[in-house]
This record gives structure tokens, C-alpha cells and sequence, in this order.
């Protein structure tokens, strides 16, 4: 075990380093400072407020333990960085549905589960919490645990590996992690258009997610009163035209009467430049410098309501999975009228990078159940609370 000193743009304070599973039992166990807080690459966390914790960096747990393309289950640890795990995939025309975002920033597998955030191009399979089969984790007894199988109808025992989603480190340090991988579509292709107005953008994205299209992702992006919408195919080749063409007629007919298709900036293109675009979509980072960026959840019935509420002070607003999750940048001023305007909405929302402690916004009433069920787990509190 060593002290690391973090890169200069790391958000961490020193971390001490494991490279392994022994070293970080032994590591827990000597720990008289809590509580203790578990680190990656910092892609989705902001360390540097964090007074009187232990903080240790699991990126020396690292490697891909197993991997069998013909059961579809890769199991890595926790340190294992997300764009390895894809590369490995790839070679085996394989990928992850629920596309784990900031890949590209040096997101780790670990700290995409913990945090719970898949990528904009889930909508077609589904979220993180749908892949994960397996998890072993350290509790706040200095235990090694582990739960849920490799086996898609395993019900024994309790359902750890869906609890450790969105945990955000406050139930363990996750260690090991299997997850179901799925073939890579043969091709992918993007069709996009403009909107004057949120509503019109949302009800176009609903029409083309009705019908029976293979609909990988469905981004809206809202500066000022333009919408700039993306919406993702994929599938085989042999079909993939005509399943453009479909998408584009029913936009066209969608948008009938308000404008044209050079008006609307009606456009579909593939490839390299497709590619590279929704992998960088999926590593958000357009905030301004010293902006904020919270992401928030909620049924995609609720985003026109939800961008009505925040539209006239978010510098912008950037919507994945048809309005399902919303990323809203605001300037720090403005951080407790959208918590008010999120709280009367009922919605919860939470900066990221999420600095650990007040990161939280909006609705907050799932913390008391969240804390309840962390003095289960963890009676001695060796974790950090959730607030």
C-alpha cells in the first residue's frame, strides 16, 4: 500500500492506494479516522472538501478476472477503467447496453456503479442496475461480501448487486463486479433536428419512441428557446436505412405546419463522426468553467414541466432517455432557486462532479430511508452518511 499524490487536475486530496483486496481489508480495519470514502479516477466526485475521512483509491484493484463471450458475463474489479472494459468487449463484437458514462474521462467500473449513472445511449436496453449480476464488496464490518450470481434467475439471498447502484460508496467499497454484456448492433446512425419550443421537441421524441424503432438514445438539448434534438438508431445494416428514413418521415410529420425540413435542420449522418459524437455526449463536461451541473431523474412525462420551471436561469439543459434524466447547468447563485424550484416538483437532483457533502438538491425525503437502511448495513458507520 502506498501514498499516492494525485494528478495536478485530480479532484482528491491524498488517498492511500490499494492493490488489492487484502491490502484494503487490512487498510479498513487500521482506519481510526471515519469515515472512510472510496476514490476512482474522480471523473464523478469532487474530494476536495472532505474534512476528518479516510479517503483510499481503489484504482489499484484493477483487471478483468473473467470473461466469457459465449454466456455474455464479464466479471472485472472495481478499478478496472471503463474504457478497457470496452475495448476487450469490442474484440469480441460485444459492448455494454447501458453505455456507463465518462468513459473517456477515465470513469472506473466501480464508480460507474456506485454513482449509477449510464450513458445517454441506454434507452433501448436499459440502465446499469439491469446488467449488474454480481458484486462483492467490503462492509463496514471489514468484511469481504458478496452478492447475486451468474445467473440471470438467481433470487438467493438479498439483491446486493441493484442495493450498490447509486450507492454512492455509502454502503461499501465495491471490489468485484459481473455484469451481462450484449452483441454490438452492426450499425448505428443519428437523426437530428431543431425545435422552437420544449413541448414540440418532447412530443416528436414520444411519436418516433412509439412505434416499433430500435431507439438506442433520444438526447434534447435546450439553450435558451431552441432544442436541439438527437435521436439514435441502431440495428443490423441490411435495415438500418430504412429505419432512418422511418424515423425522418415521422419527424417531418410531426413538425408538419411549423416548419420545413431546411428550417428544422433535419439531418442524418453515421460513421466515425456518429460514433465519436455520443461518446463524447457521454462524458458530460460542457458546464462553463466555475458553472455547476446537476442531474436529475424523473419520468419523461414530467421534463416539459420540469424545463418550464428551470428554463428562464439554467444556462442550459441537456436531456437523455427522452427526458427521463436531465442535466441543468446553472451559475452558483442560482443553486438554491433550482433546489426550491426541484423540491416543489418533488424531483431530486445532485451536482456532479458530486462533492460529498451538500451535493444533494431538490426533494430530498429519500435520505432518511437511505440513512436507515446504511445503519443496517454499516451499524458502526465506518461510511460516510448520505447527509
Amino acid at each position: 500500500m502506498e501514498e499516492d499524490s494525485p494528478p495536478k487536475d485530480h479532484r482528491m486530496l491524498a488517498a492511500s492506494r490499494v492493490n488489492n483486496c487484502e491490502e484494503l481489508v487490512d487498510w479498513f480495519n487500521a482506519q481510526e479516522v471515519a469515515p472512510v470514502i472510496p476514490a476512482g479516477s474522480g471523473s464523478k466526485s469532487d474530494f476536495r472538501q472532505l474534512r476528518d475521512c479516510s479517503l483510499v483509491d481503489v484504482r489499484g484493484l484493477e483487471g478483468i478476472v473473467a470473461y466469457d463471450p459465449s454466456e455474455f458475463l464479464i466479471t472485472a474489479r472495481s478499478g478496472t477503467s471503463i474504457a478497457a472494459i470496452n475495448d476487450a468487449l469490442a474484440e469480441r463484437g460485444q459492448y455494454l447496453p447501458a453505455d456507463p458514462a465518462f468513459a473517456s474521462q477515465g470513469a472506473t467500473l466501480g464508480g460507474c456503479i456506485a454513482s449509477g449513472i449510464s450513458g445517454p445511449s441506454r434507452l433501448l436496453f436499459g440502465s446499469l442496475r439491469d446488467f449488474v449480476m454480481e458484486v462483492e464488496f467490503l462492509d463496514g464490518l471489514g468484511k469481504l461480501v458478496r452478492g447475486g450470481g451468474k445467473v440471470v434467475k438467481n433470487a438467493a439471498g438479498f439483491d446486493f448487486p441493484k442495493l450498490m447502484v447509486g450507492s454512492l460508496g455509502r454502503l461499501g467499497i465495491l471490489t468485484e463486479i459481473t455484469l451481462k454484456v450484449f452483441p454490438r448492433p452492426e450499425g448505428t446512425a443519428t437523426i437530428t433536428f431543431s425545435s422552437t419550443t420544449f413541448g414540440e421537441a418532447m412530443r416528436v421524441v414520444q411519436s418516433v419512441r412509439s412505434q416499433p424503432i430500435p431507439l438506442s438514445a433520444a438526447s434534447l438539448i435546450a439553450t435558451g428557446e431552441q432544442v436541439e434534438v438527437q435521436i439514435r438508431i441502431s440495428g443490423p445494416m441490411a435495415s438500418l436505412e430504412a429505419t432512418q428514413r422511418r424515423v425522418e418521415q415521422i419527424v417531418m410529420r410531426e413538425l408538419s405546419g411549423t416548419v420545413t425540413q431546411s428550417s428544422s435542420g433535419l439531418r442524418s449522418y453515421s460513421g466515425d463522426e456518429e460514433l465519436a459524437n455520443w461518446l463524447t455526449a457521454a462524458s458530460p463536461s460542457w458546464a462553463a468553467p466555475g458553472n455547476l451541473l446537476v442531474r436529475t431523474c424523473q419520468h419523461s412525462s414530467r421534463a416539459a414541466r420540469l424545463d418550464a420551471a428551470i428554463a428562464g436561469f439554467a444556462v442550459s439543459r441537456h436531456y437523455w432517455s427522452a427526458g427521463e434524466v436531465a442535466w441543468v447547468e446553472i451559475e452558483p447563485p442560482r443553486r438554491e432557486a433550482l433546489s426550491s424550484r426541484l423540491a416543489e416538483l418533488g424531483i431530486a437532483g445532485a451536482i456532479i462532479p458530486h462533492p460529498s457533502t451538500h451535493g444533494f438538491m431538490g426533494d430530498q425525503r429519500w435520505i432518511a430511508s437511505a440513512n436507515r437502511l446504511k445503519s443496517a448495513l454499516d451499524p458502526s458507520g465506518r461510511f460516510l452518511s448520505y447527509a
